[in-house]
């Protein structure tokens, strides 16, 4: 890639950055002073390389995961760590397996990590599990914490399989019940994706106020579904502590912080 074209690729990324979910490939052309085949390509070199989303249905473009590792790994904080060493003392804490997770370029959501303290049952959740973000409470408050635009995206471009017969697969009550998970920072799950399984999660959000993921809570069992609301304090503060760590600099690395 040319040094025009490499100038004209961070260009797009800086303006999908500030808003690119309403955009088109002609319109980001456009505000760029671009040709529209130039743009074109440079689009789709940038999402094959993961450094940009295109959002279903031609509605627009989003970054995409590179950036968010290129942002760890200039920060010097490793997710890996960080989520590690909270998600094992939430699960000591509350004696109940805990998880975190992402959603996917497609909304899904995926578990990447999970810790079992001893003694607890297996809930049937794995590491590398990929869900419906409507069927997990992982999922659901991720797709909550982005608000009404978010909520309304998800709706308009997913099939609300059902899981479990308790799955919500209406539209209407699905949107009042994120539009509910949003207010309260918490979403949760009672036997929506497997029988017997509940859960509680709660964002964790990035330092420009994004979503870098969710910690949840779960477990199985008839009495679950009235012990899991005290979860939620726990799965509040566990999601606190990894907010302030993935937030945190190091102070070597202090004059490479990235701005928002």
């Amino acid at each position: 890639m040319s040094h025009a074209s490499a100038w004209r690729a961070f260009r797009i990324i800086d303006r999908v950055s500030r808003g690119g979910e309403e955009l088109d490939a002609k319109d980001l052309a456009h505000a760029l002073g671009i040709s529209p085949s130039t743009c074109y390509q440079l689009l789709s070199i940038l999402i094959d390389e993961g450094y940009l989303i295109r959002l279903s249905r031609g509605s627009g473009y989003r970054l995409g995961p590179i950036i968010s590792l290129l942002y760890r790994r200039s920060r010097g904080t490793s997710v890996e760590t960080v989520v590690g060493r909270v998600l094992d003392e939430l699960a000591r804490r509350t004696g109940r397996a805990a998880y975190f997770g992402l959603l996917n370029e497609n909304d899904d959501v995926v578990v990447a990590y999970l810790t079992v303290p001893p003694g607890a049952p297996p809930v049937g959740i794995t590491p590398g599990l990929r869900a419906p973000a409507h069927a997990l409470a992982l999922g659901k408050v991720q797709i909550a914490a982005g608000g009404v635009r978010a909520i309304d995206r998800y709706l308009e471009h997913h099939r609300l399989d059902s899981m479990t017969p308790r799955t919500i697969t209406d539209p209407v009550a699905l949107e009042a019940h994120l539009k509910e998970a949003h207010a309260r920072g918490f979403a949760t799950e009672l036997g929506e994706f497997a029988k017997n399984l509940y859960g509680v999660a709660v964002p964790v959000l990035s330092p420009d106020g994004g979503v870098d993921g969710g910690i949840g809570v779960a477990a199985v069992g008839e009495r679950a579904g009235t012990e899991v609301m005290r979860f939620v304090e726990p799965a509040r503060q566990a999601a606190a502590r990894a907010t302030r760590s993935l937030s945190a600099e190091p102070h070597e690395r202090r004059s490479r912080r990235v701005s928002g």
